[in-house]
């Protein structure tokens, strides 16, 4: 009896240590989880050789090890994976509002802090996360460095990244261009290379629906559950615009009610809304490009064209300041022909194509940036509640 309450025991206490440890990482405070082991384990010590009634050696051996494996879990995060917390919809319908993802670090380098201290106390994402609300990507010091590992960033999977538009926070996106190759987009379909880049399974696309029977149309957008944005009349015919899922446009297409159905393109503006927001480019997010991704080791020509496409990955990645003066390029007051990139740069979309603050809006992902690939989504809470559906499931 006793071997099995013993037993019962052990497993309470890894089922415990478990769960501890996706609060911790859950809140962001797997740092400071580290300053408890060794507060912990040091007062635990002191205890059972100053007095040994204060606690047993049972005890005193169980919540070591206890804090032990938390802390070996919580050490883990910094140089093999780390849990994040999405924000937004702008991956739906693959992530969701809410949902806790298991991001390995191994896929591109774990990285060395510039700022130990704080990153060792765990009190920088505390402050963060009272103001915000939410896990800070480790961003707040950007000379943090990787360690690189054997594996590739590839074409399709899903990365966590600092944002390349402000120096803390981070974005989680689908790498859909790599470095060296030519991107656009045209009409909302992406090609690399002249070849086309096959859409997500449950990434979003927005349409224009002409439907004629409304009413039956609007009991199918509560059927299944749907957020449309608008919808117009005529005399002639009603139409809608809403965003679908490839399973959900399946669906509508096959609907008696809706007459055509067309894929959304927005008309180019005056003043440019997508990148690199200079108006000899009036790209739209449906519509963009064609631009070639820097890679490193690749050479440009710095003419005038070249120089508004990358200037701003020349400045706050390439730490390079130059100077555009008539159709000439300028370090200072040396002319600059060419220039050499010195690291690697990708296009990374969001999946709800329609609501994705991605690098159709600020540009390229330099390497230095790129934190770690998702896996697996842990599980979803969000609104107060936890939503079952959504634990333990693979990331595609």
């Amino acid at each position: 009896m006793k071997f099995w309450l013993e037993i019962a025991f052990k497993m309470i206490q890894i089922i415990l240590s478990f769960l501890l440890f996706i609060f911790i990482l859950g809140f962001g405070l797997a740092w400071f989880c580290f300053g408890i082991q060794l507060f912990g384990g040091t007062l635990l010590s002191f205890s059972s050789i100053k007095n040994k009634k204060l606690v047993s050696c049972k005890y005193t051996s169980s919540i070591s090890v206890l804090l032990f494996i938390v802390f070996l879990m919580s050490l883990s995060t910094r140089v093999f994976f780390e849990i994040y917390y999405i924000p937004s919809d702008s991956m739906e319908d693959t992530l969701h509002t809410g949902d806790y993802v298991l991001i390995s670090k191994l896929n591109h380098g774990t990285r060395i802090v510039s700022n130990p201290f704080f990153e060792f106390s765990g009190i920088n994402l505390l402050i963060y996360q009272i103001k915000k609300g939410y896990y800070k990507a480790d961003a707040t010091w950007p000379k943090n460095k990787s360690i690189k590992t054997f594996l590739n960033i590839e074409r399709g999977d899903i990365y966590v990244f600092n944002s390349p538009k402000k120096k803390s926070g981070f974005f989680i996106k689908r790498c859909i261009g790599l470095p060296g190759e030519e991107i656009k987009v045209i009409n909302g379909e992406v090609f690399c290379d002249c070849q086309k880049i096959k859409l997500p399974a449950k990434a979003k696309m927005k349409y224009r629906i002409w439907v004629n029977d409304d009413a039956k149309f609007m009991a199918l957008i509560d059927s299944l559950k749907l957020s449309y944005f608008c919808h117009y009349y005529s005399k002639k015919s009603q139409n809608h615009e809403t965003v679908l899922n490839w399973k959900q446009y399946k669906k509508v297409t096959a609907t008696l009610c809706v007459d055509s159905i067309k894929y959304f393109v927005s008309e180019p503006d005056s003043v440019p809304q997508s990148y690199p927001h200079n108006n000899q480019f009036l790209w739209t997010f449906e519509n963009f490009g064609p631009v070639v991704i820097p890679k490193n080791g690749m050479n440009i020509q710095l003419k005038t064209e070249n120089y508004i496409l990358y200037k701003k990955v020349l400045e706050k990645f390439e730490r390079q300041n130059y100077s555009l003066e008539g159709t000439s390029v300028y370090d200072k007051d040396k002319p600059i022909d060419y220039y050499t990139f010195k690291q690697n740069y990708y296009f990374m979309m969001g999946d709800n194509r329609y609501n994705s603050y991605d690098s159709r809006y600020w540009g390229f992902v330099p390497e230095e940036n790129i934190i770690g690939k998702a896996n697996i989504i842990l599980f979803n809470y969000h609104n107060g509640k936890f939503h079952w559906g959504r634990f333990f499931k693979k990331i595609k």
